[in-house]
């Protein structure tokens, strides 16, 4: 990397003076300001990102469980008396963890590809 920087610098050899004159103590301070709020406007959007994946998620699993609940309830007397509690609790508990996960996946993915698109758009 350094050799590049050395190569790109000695390439703008005739232009130094005119760069070093334009890169004022408001400009640097601008452009600083920018990098900051861009930075921060970052932060920003992941933390909203997180905030509305997470309700989705929860809300999923609200009512994937209440699904499950249902059925459960629906199932004949003999089903139950069949099968341990722990098999049942840990088939419930397992299968919705394993949807959520896979629906928060494939939400992450969505919205990855949109920004790709996007940014693909704009270029």
């Amino acid at each position: 990397m350094p050799a590049l920087a050395s190569r790109i610098w000695s390439r703008l050899r005739p232009y130094r003076k005119r760069i070093v004159r334009a890169l004022t103590p408001g400009v640097l301070a601008m452009w600083l300001v920018i990098m900051f709020l861009s930075y921060l406007i970052g932060i920003g959007v992941g933390a909203v990102q997180s905030y509305l994946l997470e309700n989705i998620g929860q809300a999923f699993v609200r009512d994937i469980r209440g699904e499950l609940f249902s059925k459960f309830e629906s199932q004949p007397l003999a089903y139950h008396r069949d099968r341990s509690t722990g098999e049942l609790v840990t088939r419930i508990t397992s299968d919705i963890f394993q949807r959520a996960r896979a629906a928060a996946t494939r939400i992450m993915e969505l919205l990855d590809e949109t920004t790709e698109i996007t940014e693909s758009e704009s270029a």
